[in-house]
């Protein structure tokens, strides 16, 4: 069933909120993941494939409403999955 967005935004920790999550996105909440997203949903068939260690697809620290700076929306983040994009544009 479907998990309400409260319980993955207000989870009592991390692991909890990436449990609820992959639940939620592919049946499975023991994959592996970033916490939010897991790995298998976040490599979309038929795309160019990059994994960035340590980066997250939630602009916040799993289970909370605290900000990180490890999103690929930060800068630390966003040349190399932009240099990806490019390539991809320019063929």
């Amino acid at each position: 069933g479907n998990v309400p967005i409260l319980e993955l935004v207000e989870s009592p920790s991390q692991e909890s909120t990436a449990y609820n999550s992959y639940s939620v996105v592919c049946g499975d909440g023991t994959v592996t993941g970033d916490g939010i997203v897991p790995l298998a949903a976040a490599h979309l068939h038929g795309a160019e494939q990059l994994t960035l260690e340590g980066c997250l697809h939630s602009i916040n620290v799993a289970g909370t409403t605290r900000p990180t700076d490890r999103s690929y929306l930060c800068e630390a983040f966003v040349d190399d999955w932009l240099r990806v994009v490019e390539k991809c544009l320019r063929q």
